[in-house]
């Protein structure tokens, strides 16, 4: 498989545990000639095969960059998360908030599918590694990143900042 040498690319978005030993899912996009995209999931199974198959819960990408990061940003997506992470942000108005001043002292995760799926994402690994940090959820400005506020928030055990935009974004 092409991930399972550990690199990631704009293609594929790999799922880490949180000690960044086992991989728990990967998932791949695809970009189609009339410019829709498909995301496919892919698991390992135990007869040591990968299969084109979503596992039950999905897990939150980005685990293992948590280290000891005060604070974490849980956006709407792998790719969103990917970006903030591997990209300088030169020239942006948030850039020293989204980076940290310290490498290591935020840490961007992403949930699969976004606010559709706030309820098909496994949060207990996240609830547990998150006590005594900031979290802030960034959700799109859409009634559904709006109303996953709630459902996040009790998924992992306590109240969260959010980072909504205005409708002067689309």
């Amino acid at each position: 498989a092409p991930w399972s040498n550990g690199i990631e690319g704009a293609n594929y978005f790999i799922f880490w545990d949180h000690q960044r030993k086992h991989i728990l899912m990967v998932e791949q996009h695809i970009r189609k000639d009339d410019g829709t995209k498909i995301c496919l999931p892919w698991t390992y199974w135990s007869d040591c095969k990968w299969r084109m198959l979503a596992p039950d819960q999905y897990p939150v990408f980005g685990l293992e960059r948590i280290g000891n990061a005060a604070t974490i940003f849980i956006h709407e997506g792998a790719k969103a998360a990917h970006y903030i992470t591997h990209n300088d942000l030169e020239g942006h108005p948030f850039r020293l908030e989204l980076k940290g001043s310290i490498d290591g002292e935020v840490a961007h995760l992403g949930w699969i599918g976004g606010a559709p799926n706030v309820d098909l994402t496994d949060w207990r690994m996240l609830a547990r590694l998150i006590s005594g940090r900031r979290v802030i959820a960034v959700l799109d400005n859409d009634n559904v990143g709006k109303d996953a506020l709630p459902e996040m928030s009790f998924s992992l055990g306590g109240a969260l900042d959010a980072f909504t935009f205005s409708d002067d974004f689309d």
